[in-house]
């Protein structure tokens, strides 16, 4: 598989999108029934703090409930109605222990991924196909 051409077409794939495309296509590579399912886990983990990266990305942010803690604020309009997040009390909050708590956990995750990689062979895979990609790149400047 491509890996130029997998970013051409996943650029303005958003992440839910690319998600079931990455495990779509484990479906159809080489790799093990084991490791297909340790990248599921490794990324399904991850997932579980997309929530709280879209509001770091994209919402403004306001008191929260908790002492000391911070609220993402935002609006969310579907079918054409218009819907306040972050003004009830009962929604999420955060305080700067919480963000370091996270900041661990993806931490620990994307350390065990890269270890994971790195043990099953994977990343030398990787490597190969990003030099390829830089090799082209350069190749088709210097033409061009």
């Amino acid at each position: 598989m491509d890996l130029s051409k997998v970013l051409i077409l996943t650029r303005n794939v958003s992440y839910p999108g690319k998600r079931d495309v990455l495990f779509s296509l484990m479906q159809d590579v080489n790799l093990s029934d084991l490791q297909k399912q340790q990248i599921r886990e490794f990324l399904d983990e991850a997932d579980k703090y997309a929530k709280v990266r879209n509001h770091i990305a994209h919402s403004m942010w306001g008191k929260g409930t908790r002492p000391d803690s911070f609220k993402p604020m935002s609006v969310a309009i579907r079918h054409g109605k218009l819907k306040y997040l972050g003004v009830l009390s009962d929604e999420d909050d955060y305080t700067e222990a919480d963000f370091v708590t996270i900041a661990d956990k993806l931490a620990i995750i994307c350390n065990s991924y890269v270890a994971f990689l790195r043990s099953s062979g994977l990343t030398a895979s990787i490597e190969r196909k990003i030099e390829e990609i830089i090799s082209r790149n350069s190749a088709s400047r210097e033409s061009g």
